[in-house]
C-alpha cells in the first residue's frame, strides 16, 4: 500500500478499494488541553486495518457519518448526514417508542375551522355520552351498546344539539340523507365507537387480536376529525386489569387521550411490541389519507370512512370484523350495512400481497350473497406518500419490521413501494429499520446456541438464581439482560427468535 499524505487520504484511498468502514470510536481527552481521538476499523474479505487519527479534516468528516440500516438485509453502514440534530432526533423518537417512554405520537391534527369554544362544547357532549352507555350491555355480554350507537352533534348559532342513533337501524339512503339535512348547521360531527373481532364464536384457526376503536366524523365536509384504534392486548397494558365494566373501559381509555385537546388528534397505535400491530398503521393510512368517494352503482357515492361511523360491528352476524394473518401479511376489517330494509350487505377492507399487484396494498370490496364486487382494486401504499402525509406514521410503519420478522424479510425490501425512493433521497428517514439490525446479530448467535436461546426465553419467568452465572454473563455482555432481566433488545431479540426456529 502506497503511503498517503493524510489520514484523510487514506480513509478514501481504503474505501476506493472496497473497504466497509465497520465501527468508529471516538475519545476526547483533556490532560494538557482538550484532545479528540478517533479510532475507525475499516474491513475487507480478508483484511482489517485500523486508523488512530486526530487530524482535523477527517475528524470533521467523520462525526457525520452515523449507521444507516440496510433495506433488504439487517445490516447497516455508516453514511455522511448533512444535519445530525435532524438524525438525533429521529433516533431519539424511535428509541422512546420502543422503550414505552412515548405513549402518544400524533399522525394528525386538525380543527376543520371549528373554533376552540366549539370543541370543547362537543368534548363535553362526548363525554356525557359515553359515560351514559357505561352499563348498559349487549345481550347479557360484555359488550357494551356504545358500539351499536352512533352521536350526531349539531352546531349553529342557536346552540349545540345531541341525537343519538342506533347502527343496527340505519339504511344507506339514511346516511346519505343525513349529509344532506345537516348542511343547515354551522358544524355537524358523528362520534362513533367501534370493536372489531374474529368470527364468533371464535375459531382458533384464526388468531388475531380484537381492535377498539373511536371515530370523530365532520358530517358536512364528509372527512374523519379523527381516529384512533388499539387493540385490546395494547390497551391491557394501559388498564393493566380486566374491565370492571367490559368493554367499554377501553374506549373510555381512548376517549381520555383526546378529551383534553383543543383539536382533533389521531394517534400512532402503540405500543409497537404486540402480535397483530403489523397492519395497525395501514389501517390509520387507509382510513385517514383517503377519503376519496367510492361509486357503489350508478346513482350512489360513498365515503370510505362512513364504514367506520355507521357500520354495524359484525360479530353477532358470523363474519369476521378484524383478521390477520401475519404468515401471509394479509388483514382485513370488515362492517355491516343496511342496504335497505331487508338487505343487510358487508363492506370491506383488505390488504395483502398478490401475484396482481406484489407491492402491499388494499382494496374496498362489498359481499352480498356470496358474490363480492371489488369497489376499489390493488390501490397501492406508497412509503413516499406515506411520508409526505405524516413522518410518525412512516416510522410506525418501519417499526414494525423489528417484531414482524414475516413483515421485515417479504414486505419491507420487496412489496413496499417508494421506500428505496425514500432512502435514495433521505436514507436517515429508513432510520426505523435500524433496531432489527441491532437485533440480528444476536438471532443469528442464539439461533446456534441453544442453552442460551432458552435462558432468553425464560429471563422473565425464571428467578435469576435459576440460570447458570456464565450464561447470564454471557447475555449481559450481549445487552440482551440487566440483572437477570430482559432488555429492549433482549426482548426484541427474544421476539424474533421465537419467529425464527
Amino acid at each position: 500500500m502506497r503511503i498517503m499524505d493524510s489520514d484523510f487520504d487514506l480513509f478514501f484511498e481504503l474505501l476506493d478499494q472496497g473497504y466497509r468502514l465497520t465501527s468508529i470510536h471516538i475519545s476526547v481527552s483533556k490532560i494538557n488541553g482538550t484532545k479528540e481521538e478517533a479510532k475507525l476499523t475499516l474491513t475487507s474479505e480478508d483484511d482489517s486495518v485500523l486508523i488512530t487519527t486526530s487530524e482535523k479534516e477527517l475528524f470533521e468528516y467523520i462525526i457525520r457519518l452515523h449507521p444507516i440500516p440496510h433495506i433488504d438485509d439487517d445490516d447497516s453502514d455508516f453514511m455522511y448526514i448533512e444535519d445530525p440534530d435532524r438524525y438525533f432526533e429521529i433516533q431519539k423518537r424511535v428509541f422512546e417508542i420502543l422503550s414505552g417512554e412515548i405513549s402518544n405520537l400524533k399522525i394528525q391534527d386538525k380543527t376543520n375551522d371549528i373554533p376552540e369554544e366549539v370543541i370543547k362544547r362537543i368534548r363535553v357532549l362526548e363525554n356525557e355520552w359515553i359515560y351514559s352507555e357505561k352499563s348498559l350491555k349487549v345481550f347479557g355480554t360484555s359488550l357494551s351498546e356504545i358500539f351499536f350507537k352512533v352521536g350526531i352533534i349539531n352546531v349553529n348559532k342557536d346552540g349545540i344539539y345531541f341525537d343519538l342513533l342506533d347502527k343496527r337501524d340505519i339504511k344507506l339512503n339514511d346516511i346519505f340523507s343525513l349529509h344532506e339535512r345537516n348542511k343547515k348547521f354551522d358544524y355537524s360531527i358523528a362520534v362513533s365507537a367501534f370493536f372489531l373481532s374474529k368470527r364468533h364464536p371464535p375459531s382458533t384457526e384464526e388468531p388475531s387480536d380484537v381492535i377498539i376503536g373511536l371515530v370523530e366524523y365532520d358530517i358536512i365536509n364528509r372527512e374523519i376529525l379523527s381516529f384512533n384504534i388499539k387493540t385490546i392486548n395494547q390497551l391491557f397494558r394501559i388498564k393493566d386489569s380486566f374491565p370492571r365494566h367490559g368493554l367499554w373501559e377501553y374506549v373510555d381509555i381512548l376517549f381520555s387521550s383526546i378529551k383534553d385537546a383543543l383539536t382533533f388528534v389521531s394517534y400512532l397505535p402503540l405500543p409497537v411490541d404486540v402480535q397483530g400491530y403489523t397492519c395497525l398503521p395501514w389501517m390509520c393510512y387507509c382510513l385517514l389519507h383517503n377519503s376519496q368517494s367510492l361509486k357503489l352503482n350508478e346513482y350512489r357515492e360513498f365515503n370510505v370512512p362512513l364504514l367506520l361511523v355507521f357500520g354495524i360491528p359484525p360479530i353477532f352476524l358470523r363474519r369476521p370484523g378484524y383478521l390477520f394473518d401475519q404468515s401471509t401479511q394479509k388483514a382485513i376489517i370488515m362492517f355491516g350495512l343496511n342496504e335497505d330494509e331487508d338487505t343487510l350487505v358487508f363492506h370491506q377492507i383488505r390488504f395483502d400481497v398478490s401475484k396482481g399487484e406484489p407491492n402491499l396494498h388494499f382494496h374496498y370490496e362489498i359481499i352480498k350473497d356470496g358474490k363480492v364486487d371489488k369497489i376499489l382494486n390493488h390501490e397501492v401504499i406508497n412509503f413516499e406518500d406515506i411520508m409526505s402525509f405524516n413522518e410518525n406514521l412512516g416510522i410506525g410503519f418501519l417499526l414494525a419490521s423489528t417484531y414482524d420478522v414475516t413483515f421485515d424479510r417479504y414486505i419491507v425490501p420487496d412489496r413496499f413501494e417508494g421506500i428505496f425512493d425514500v432512502y435514495r433521497d433521505n436514507p436517515m428517514l429508513v432510520y426505523p429499520l435500524y433496531a432489527r439490525s441491532m437485533a440480528g446479530e444476536k438471532c443469528r448467535t442464539l439461533i446456534k446456541d441453544s442453552e442460551k436461546r432458552e435462558a432468553l426465553f425464560n429471563a422473565i419467568s425464571k428467578p435469576h438464581e435459576a440460570m447458570k452465572e456464565e450464561i447470564i454473563g454471557d447475555l449481559e455482555e450481549m445487552g440482551l439482560l440487566k440483572d437477570g432481566h430482559l432488555t429492549i433488545l433482549g426482548n426484541i431479540v427474544s421476539i424474533r427468535l421465537q419467529q425464527m426456529i
